[in-house]
């Protein structure tokens, strides 16, 4: 074998080469960081994470991983051809959050260059009504199963508007709330006193759902842990 002839194989060879690099998907968000702003306790919100490839093979999108149970992504399609987006609605779920939260989503392909690529939400976690001190269990206490307890906590209106109070409502029929409805002026606060009868014996956690006219939060939900006995 020549030495040009070895000069020729190794010029295919790097052509040969040069082609399967250039023969790829590419992977592209429209955004890799989406500000949500203020999110009312207990509000779902999502946003359109658009894939496109870029490349010139089908992006395979091999999946779709969140930082945390309370951001779900859901995709239309596996396969992306070149040219072609894709739309993943990502939503989080701002229930038992407060303050500003970070949440991450991953989505895996067969992008040689770029296999993972991450976008990233920020927003704050708020509500129209927070409890005094504040807490982000309430914690009834125990009792004996049967027995009833008698607690109360404070409420402040923490907008700038009116707020009419309709009532609580909760699934666990083991928490009463003594109230009619009320109007809590802005930066005021109430007392709502709670009767508890555990049912059986055993550590229970739910939410209560304070309900309010408020167009922001209509039904503002506060986590609660008692014991039975």
């Amino acid at each position: 074998m020549t030495s040009l002839f070895r000069l020729f194989l190794s010029f295919l060879f790097s052509l040969f080469a040069l082609s399967l690099l250039s023969a790829q998907p590419v992977i592209q968000l429209n955004k890799t960081i989406f500000t949500l702003g203020a999110i009312y306790q207990g509000e779902i919100k999502s946003i359109p994470l658009v894939v496109t490839n870029t490349g010139n093979q089908p992006l395979i999108i091999q999946g779709i991983e969140t930082s945390c149970g309370c951001t779900s992504a859901k995709r239309s399609a596996e396969a992306i051809p070149p040219g072609k987006s894709d739309t993943i609605t990502v939503s989080f779920n701002s229930l038992g959050f407060y303050g500003v939260i970070t949440k991450i989503v991953t989505v895996n392909s067969n992008d040689p260059m770029q296999p993972q690529i991450e976008a990233r939400l920020t927003g704050t976690v708020t509500s129209v009504l927070e409890i005094v001190p504040p807490m982000s269990v309430i914690n009834f206490g125990g009792a004996e199963a049967g027995t009833t307890i008698r607690v109360s906590f404070v409420f402040r209106n923490t907008t700038s508007d009116q707020i009419n109070i309709r009532g609580i409502s909760c699934a666990d029929s083991s928490i009463r709330a003594q109230i009619s409805s009320q109007t809590i002026a802005p930066s005021d606060s109430i007392m709502i006193p709670f009767t508890v009868t555990p049912r059986t014996k055993a550590f229970m956690e739910n939410y209560f759902y304070i309900e309010t006219t408020h167009p922001l939060q209509l039904r503002v939900p506060f986590r609660f842990m008692y014991i039975g006995r």
